[in-house]
């Protein structure tokens, strides 16, 4: 009978330590699960940090794309205001030539009128 105490005593002992063991396992496992959540959640934030870092390089490419179409109109659009600058220029030119032109032979005229009336 001492013997089956004694092996009872002891089976309780390992059972006590087992029991020990298998709730410092759980506490770990239980501290593992929670890292794991933490990281999951730090993962999905990323996740959805690097879709709106995504959406803003569409939304910038677009803003980019729009911006040289853009300004290919303007360049465009100053090429014919100084083609037309140019052709008014060259009109008024020939205008102050014309205009010249007559200046002098009115004058020419007026000399010879006055030639002739004296």
């Amino acid at each position: 009978r001492n013997e089956l105490e004694a092996e009872v005593k002891d089976l309780c002992s390992q059972i006590g330590q087992q029991s020990s063991k298998i709730e410092k396992q759980a506490d770990e496992l239980s501290s593992k699960q929670a890292e794991l959540d933490k990281a999951a959640e730090k993962l999905g934030e990323a996740e959805q940090v690097a879709r709106s870092a995504k959406q803003a390089a569409t939304i910038n490419a677009e803003t980019t794309l729009a911006l040289k179409e853009n300004l290919q109109q303007i360049k465009s659009q100053k090429e014919q205001l100084e083609l037309k600058l140019k052709e008014t220029r060259d009109y008024l030119s020939d205008g102050k030539i014309s205009q010249h032109k007559l200046q002098t032979m009115n004058d020419s005229l007026r000399l010879e009128i006055k030639a002739m009336l004296e």
